[in-house]
């Protein structure tokens, strides 16, 4: 799960585009918004895909707890 402050309202059931920029400056990749409280966004991340896919980048820097930023769009 993750939680990320937005500045502007979202339901659940709509989609964000999040860049990481410790995977990439220039990839962007989408999930559905799984909840929406006081400008904070939640998204439901399943890590998935091959070794080096985006997901399972996501979940070993959590995991090793690196500081992220996350941007949203």
């Amino acid at each position: 799960t993750l939680s990320v402050r937005v500045a502007i309202d979202y339901n659940p059931g709509q989609y964000v585009f999040i860049n990481v920029a410790h995977i990439s400056l220039f990839e962007w990749h989408p999930f559905t918004i799984a909840g929406s409280d006081r400008g904070v966004v939640t998204l439901h991340i399943k890590t998935m895909g091959s070794p080096g896919s985006f997901t399972r980048q996501l979940h070993a820097l959590v995991a090793a707890g690196v500081p992220l930023t996350v941007s949203v769009d």
